[in-house]
């Protein structure tokens, strides 16, 4: 039978390459994307507090993980990428 399957994750990157990152992720999505963690389990230390995401920068998720479905973010001031998809 069907089974659920999950991918979140968070990639840091020197800040000289942040037009690289979003020239590579474009479009930005407009309207609100609600960055919540996707998973049967609940979110490990590693995910970020729900704070880190003001102020981020949402993209389709496809482009970086090939999974239609969930958020991607991009935070210029913590320089990091944050995913978590279904």
């Amino acid at each position: 039978g069907p089974s659920d399957s999950y991918l979140s994750g968070v990639i840091t990157f020197p800040a000289s390459d942040l037009s690289k990152w979003q020239a590579i992720l474009s479009p930005q999505l407009s309207g609100t994307t609600v960055p919540e963690f996707h998973g049967v389990l609940s979110p490990p230390a590693w995910w970020p507090a729900a704070s880190a995401f003001e102020g981020c920068e949402f993209y389709a998720p496809k482009k970086l993980t090939g999974r239609p479905s969930g958020f991607l973010a991009v935070s210029p001031s913590a320089k990091a990428i944050y995913f978590s998809t279904f």
